[in-house]
This record gives C-alpha cells, sequence and structure tokens, in this order.
C-alpha cells in the first residue's frame, strides 16, 4: 500500500496509454490509412499521427523520473544496467526458442544455432523482435544516466526552448521544406551525416530531457485553460500538417508510407503528458487521494513493462488464429483494438 500512495498516479496512467498504442503500433489498423480514401483516410491518418506519442511518452516519463536522481556509474551499473540487459538477454533468448518451436510445428526452416542466437542479439535483429528497439534505446540512456542526471539538473527555461527550436528545425521544417520543394521540382535539401546535435535530435535523449523538465518546471496546479488549448491547438496543427505531407507524398508517388508520421510527434506527446496530469492533478484530485480507482490505475500500470515483453509471444502463437476468426466479422480498426485488450488482459495476467 505504501509503494501504491508513493506513487504518482498520473505516471501510471500515461503508462497504461503508452501500451496500448505501442501494441496498436504493430497492428493492422496503424495503417489503415494507407489502403483508405476520402474521409476514412483522414479519420485513420489523425488516428496513426496520435498513437505515435506511444514509445515518446515512455520516454518522457523515463526522464521525469532517473533524471531527477543522482547516481554514480558503480549504482547504475549494479542497480539498472546489469538487470536491464539480463532482462533484454533473456526474453530475446527465450522468444528466439518459441520461434524455433512455432516454426517446426508450421514445417518451416529455421536456422537455430547459438551463433545467430548471439548476433541477433548483439544486433537487436532477431525475427519478430522489432518492438524490442526500445530495450536498446532505453540501455543507451542507463550507459549514460549519470552524465544525463547531471545535465538535467542544471535544464532551465531558455535551454527547454533551444532544444525545442532545434528539434522544430531538423524534425518539422527541414522535412516540410523538402516537400515543398519537391512539389517544385526542386531537388530536396539535406544536412550533413557529420552535423549531430544528439539531445535535440536522439529520441532517446531528447524525450527524457523534455519529460524532466515538464515534470519539474512546468506547475499544473498554474496552468490556465487557454494555455492548454493553445497547447492542444499547436498540437492538432501538428498532426493536420503530418497528414497533409503523408497525403501528398501518396498522391505525388503512388504509395503510402510512414515517412512524415513523426512529423510532429514531440508536440502530441508533450500536449498529452501536460493533459493528462493536468486533469489528474486540477480536475480529478480524488483519483489522487486515493481509493480504488487510484490502486487500480497503479496495479495495472505495474505491469505494462511485462505486457510490452510479452506482446511478441502473444503475437507468435495467438495472433493469426485470432485475425483469421474475427476478421470476416469485424472491421479491421475493431479487430485491432480488440487484441490491443487481449494482449494487455494475457500479458498482465502471466505478468502477476
Amino acid at each position: 500500500m505504501t509503494e501504491v500512495r508513493d506513487k504518482k498516479i498520473y505516471f501510471e496512467a500515461m503508462r497504461i496509454i503508452a501500451i496500448a498504442l505501442v501494441i496498436f503500433n504493430h497492428l493492422n489498423g496503424y495503417k489503415l490509412y494507407q489502403i483508405s480514401t476520402g474521409l476514412k483516410q483522414w479519420f485513420y491518418m489523425f488516428m496513426t499521427m496520435v498513437t505515435r506519442i506511444n514509445v515518446p511518452l515512455f520516454f518522457m516519463i523515463s526522464g521525469a523520473l532517473l533524471l531527477r536522481k543522482e547516481e554514480n556509474f558503480k549504482t547504475v551499473i549494479k542497480k539498472r544496467i546489469f538487470r536491464f540487459a539480463l532482462v533484454l538477454v533473456v526474453f530475446e533468448t527465450a522468444f528466439f526458442c518459441c520461434y524455433k518451436f512455432n516454426s517446426d510445428i508450421h514445417g518451416e526452416e529455421f536456422e537455430f544455432t547459438f551463433n545467430r542466437l548471439c548476433r541477433g542479439i548483439f544486433a537487436g535483429n532477431l525475427e519478430e523482435l522489432y518492438s524490442y528497439w526500445y530495450l536498446y534505446s532505453h540501455l543507451g540512456i542507463l550507459l549514460t544516466l549519470p552524465f544525463m542526471q547531471r545535465i538535467a539538473g542544471g535544464i532551465n527555461k531558455q535551454d527547454f526552448g533551444v532544444l525545442m527550436f532545434l528539434h522544430f528545425i531538423i524534425a518539422s521544417v527541414l522535412p516540410i521544406v523538402n516537400i515543398v520543394f519537391s512539389w517544385k521540382g526542386i531537388k530536396a535539401v539535406g544536412i550533413s551525416g557529420s552535423f549531430l546535435v544528439l539531445f535535440a535530435t536522439a529520441k532517446a535523449f531528447f524525450y527524457p530531457l523534455i519529460g524532466y523538465y515538464l515534470e519539474n518546471h512546468v506547475d499544473v496546479t498554474r496552468l490556465k485553460a487557454r494555455q492548454i488549448f493553445s497547447l492542444m491547438s499547436a498540437a492538432l496543427a501538428g498532426v493536420v500538417l503530418s497528414c497533409i505531407c503523408t497525403l501528398y507524398e501518396g498522391i505525388t508517388t503512388g504509395t503510402y508510407t510512414q515517412n512524415y508520421v513523426q512529423l510532429f510527434d514531440y508536440m502530441t506527446t508533450i500536449a498529452a503528458f501536460i493533459l493528462i496530469k493536468y486533469i489528474v492533478v486540477q480536475k480529478m484530485p480524488q483519483i489522487c487521494a486515493g481509493g480504488g480507482i487510484r490502486e487500480s490505475i497503479c496495479f495495472i500500470g505495474s505491469l505494462t513493462f511485462g505486457i510490452y515483453l510479452l506482446d511478441p509471444f502473444l503475437k507468435l502463437f495467438l495472433y493469426e488464429r485470432y485475425d483469421a476468426f474475427a476478421e470476416p466479422y469485424l472491421p479491421t480498426l475493431f479487430v485491432s483494438l480488440g487484441w490491443v485488450l487481449i494482449s494487455m488482459v494475457l500479458g498482465g495476467t502471466v505478468t502477476i
């Protein structure tokens, strides 16, 4: 009970939303905009752009919780890096074995060797484990955590503004400029690969710093309704621009891709982070105070890492059968949403 009281419920709510979106991100419902037309296509595109807050939200939560501490490398290696690396190796090895078992059941060839397993773990490219890339990114954060903690400790409003501006120019303005150039028949502009603005561009470093700043320097109790509205409007504008660029690319090339779905994902994620915290702290303080709802949210939130780790296993053994059963009766979007629920329930149960 003490552990539940110590948790910040808005972080647990964010985790639940984020893990649901992560699972959805790897299903057919996520890509429906690529095969739709008219208003349906706009709806599916909008949904896809919003879905992309999933991993950035996890990164921001990590930054808000981990960067406020002061730890040395010995402590980080012992308490965090070793345990996290062990989880990665154990689950990738387990999945490798399960994939071999599943291949044998279906009579498919599969190279099951220790060499391939080791190389696959180091390279992060084992079969069907595309969603585990987050583990490698998080491990990278942990390896530099004491540095990041010292950097975060001195971050101020100006630093936040500079990070946002640089990210805006590189992640949003440049791709849009190239879209316009493409429309006018002008050659695209590129940036030298040697030009690195790590903290402003690498998501595994940018989002934790942004999450730390928002948690420690933005007081949601002092935010006005018009400020929340302005933030939501900016996020909406970013989503619309992402949809327009995606639509333009599809019309001109004949192929719809994910090249522009993350054009303004940072604005959408920041808006979601602040909105969720604002609603929980300002509009629903009774949840923060305690009770069954708080305990339920904290309990489900504590299961999200296990749900994330187990979803690939569930997909491997159950998804094809589920999809074959549900697809003839339900729209693809509802089939995907149904799997999100199934994965969270089954993954959560196994985690418990």
